[in-house]
């Protein structure tokens, strides 16, 4: 028999299924330096980040549900088997797993061996033994629909509530009265907070998609690719996406209404490497020519998606211009 061994009662789970994982550990095979055995099921997540002061390097962790027992290795001595059910339940809403670049999403079973002082043997004792939770996601759950909203005299209507990776966002905005007005902004407002054990910080990045002067200009129809919604990290549990309106009537009166936007990984892809289209900010994989507009494909890598388009109908953000590049 292996060190240890763990069997899930079902094959595949969903959200919100409640899953049964049994331990199976040969305690005989465990090196005399161990003082206790943790073993847990959690879904969760983790980051790494520099802090912008002094390029110290963080790793933020955040726990959305687990089940966990610790036993103290003098109480097991006995055993030559540890036969041990753990059960929790998956949280309700989507969770998509995946390991990109500092940014790991999970659902998983773990066996520890620790000292003491709570610290994992690395030396002379086996590592962590982890096992996948078998997940899938039925994409109904994402549940898509058109969104339309009337405030401040413009009805705003957005293709769908939700988006999963590859989609884009195609807005229609419509002036329902004249507005005494000098521009209107559309902006797509990425906004995400990072925690940590010790501190939490949180960042805004905008990017300004239309700016409209002339009446005669309304309805106005336009599309968002896909590539915008990307991040450096391919992090999007923590972001929040806002479509932010903004009238501005002078120098002192701005109105503003902001919409939010759901959006997600592909359900059931695992993303390892991230391609786009440098012409059109299409995601694609494993070809060296764009399928929508034959360009040539830019690997990502770490480079943030804001750079990964050349779109006249849409305009540059500060940050995209602060960079180089031009409209």
């Amino acid at each position: 028999m292996v060190l240890a061994e763990i069997r899930f009662d079902k094959a595949d789970y969903q959200p919100g299924d409640r899953v049964k994982a049994t331990f199976f550990i040969d305690m005989t095979k465990i090196p005399e330096r161990v003082q206790k055995l943790v073993i847990l099921l959690c879904s969760g997540e983790t980051t790494k980040f520099h802090k912008p002061s002094d390029e110290t390097l963080y790793r933020g962790e955040h726990v959305y549900s687990q089940s966990i027992k610790e036993f103290p290795f003098d109480d097991l001595k006995h055993l030559t088997l540890l036969e041990e059910t753990l059960e929790y339940e998956l949280p309700s809403f989507p969770i998509f797993p995946i390991k990109y670049q500092d940014l790991s999403v999970f659902h998983q079973a773990q066996v520890r061996f620790e000292s003491d002082s709570g610290k994992v043997f690395m030396r002379r004792s086996p590592p962590p033994i982890t096992k996948n939770i078998p997940y899938r996601i039925n994409e109904n759950i994402l549940q898509k629909k058109a969104i339309e909203t009337e405030k401040n005299g413009l009805r705003i209507k957005l293709s769908s509530n939700v988006f999963v990776s590859g989609d884009n966002l195609e807005i229609i905005v419509q002036m329902l009265n004249p507005i005494n007005h000098k521009e209107i902004r559309i902006e797509l407002l990425r906004k995400t907070k990072i925690i940590s054990r010790s501190k939490s910080r949180s960042e805004e990045f905008r990017n300004l998609l239309l700016k409209v002067k002339r009446l005669e200009d309304f309805p106005k129809k336009f599309i968002v690719p896909s590539s915008l919604f990307h991040s450096d990290s391919g992090n999007l549990y923590d972001f929040t996406f806002m479509l932010k309106i903004i009238i501005v009537k002078n120098i002192l009166q701005k109105k503003s209404v902001e919409i939010p936007i759901q959006y997600a990984k592909d359900p059931n892809r695992p993303i390892q490497s991230l391609d786009y289209c440098e012409n059109c900010g299409t995601e694609v994989e494993n070809v060296s020519s764009c399928p929508n507009c034959n360009a040539t494909i830019v690997k990502s890598r770490n480079k943030t998606s804001f750079k990964v388009r050349n779109n006249s109908s849409l305009l540059l953000s500060d940050h995209e211009r602060s960079r180089g590049w031009k409209e």
